[in-house]
């Protein structure tokens, strides 16, 4: 008797203690670090710039242009996932998350294309 009352609360707590050790590390399938709508349509906005950019400064279809290409890339893009703390997987684990979430990439995309338009009349005047 005496033996099940005090193993009763220590394997109570010790299963509570499992749970909420779970609970915490899951943090859901958001991916780490996470940016919020805002911020990811801000992201691609700046991203589709680059790609914009990159397509109208292209070269000849060579090998020797396609590294020159890549390099280019590469300085455009890094400083830009620096400036949200992230690096290219974790870019990817974002569009994987809002990927799934059709309604939630939906709003976000249009957020972007509204930036870009509203950029493209700016510079038309």
């Amino acid at each position: 008797m005496l033996r099940n009352k005090i193993i009763r609360p220590v394997w109570a707590g010790v299963c509570v203690l499992l749970v909420a050790v779970v609970a915490a590390s899951c943090g859901g399938d958001r991916p780490r670090p996470f940016l919020k709508e805002a911020e990811m349509s801000e992201l691609l906005t700046e991203i589709r710039l680059i790609e914009a950019h990159l397509y109208e400064t292209r070269e000849k279809n060579t090998v020797e242009a396609n590294r020159v290409m890549l390099d280019r890339s590469l300085d455009l893009y890094v400083p830009v996932f620096k400036k949200y703390g992230i690096d290219y997987r974790q870019y990817e684990a974002l569009m994987n998350y809002y990927m799934a979430r059709p309604d939630r990439m939906e709003k976000i995309l249009k957020q972007s294309a509204d930036k870009l338009s509203a950029m493209r009349e700016e510079a038309e005047k």
